[in-house]
């Protein structure tokens, strides 16, 4: 095969890749009709490019190559969507978007990082996040959850941080 069909090949790879984009990113879950529409975009363009390229290009690969190149994006399409990760159900950064209005939220956890300075003077580290207490001026709702938090907290906490320690941390 020819570096022109090599070159045709990767770009169709890549631009399965970017299809993905059509129902925004990241979807866990696209519609029906977003697949139908990816699909049926990358079936079709390259024969579209195919039939305008004939005009001008006189060793215009066949239309099984075009096929392959169809074939080529879908799977790039399709394979990066399953790559994508997916949080589960009870994932912190779930419980966050859902409840972004509350002021105040409690977080308890596992320390996972080394302590470290920030530019500003304050710790920062990654903390696996194991309960959230959601602090609503009537009542406290408690949720066990998974996932990892980035934390950023004053210097002025005079004890010693350190991996595998568990902390609470409210703010």
């Amino acid at each position: 095969m020819s570096r022109d069909r090599w070159l045709i090949i990767f770009l169709a790879y890549i631009i399965g890749l970017l299809a993905t984009g059509v129902w925004g990113f990241p979807n866990a879950h696209p519609k029906v009709e977003q697949w139908l529409l990816v699909i049926v975009s990358l079936g079709l363009i390259p024969f579209g490019i195919a039939w305008f390229l004939k005009k001008w290009w006189r060793r215009c690969p066949s239309n099984k190559f075009w096929l392959g190149v169809s074939l080529v994006a879908i799977l790039g399409a399709v394979y990066f969507q399953f790559r994508v990760p997916q949080p589960a159900a009870n994932d912190i950064s779930k419980i966050f978007a859902q409840n972004s209005y509350y002021q105040l939220v409690t977080v308890s956890g596992d320390i996972l990082s080394d302590v470290r300075l920030t530019s500003n003077e304050r710790q920062k580290f990654w903390l696996k996040a194991r309960y959230v207490t959601i602090n609503k001026p009537d009542n406290s709702i408690e949720k066990k959850v998974n996932g990892k938090l980035y934390v950023t907290i004053p210097l002025g906490i005079k004890n010693e941080l350190y991996p595998g320690q568990k902390i609470t941390i409210s703010g």
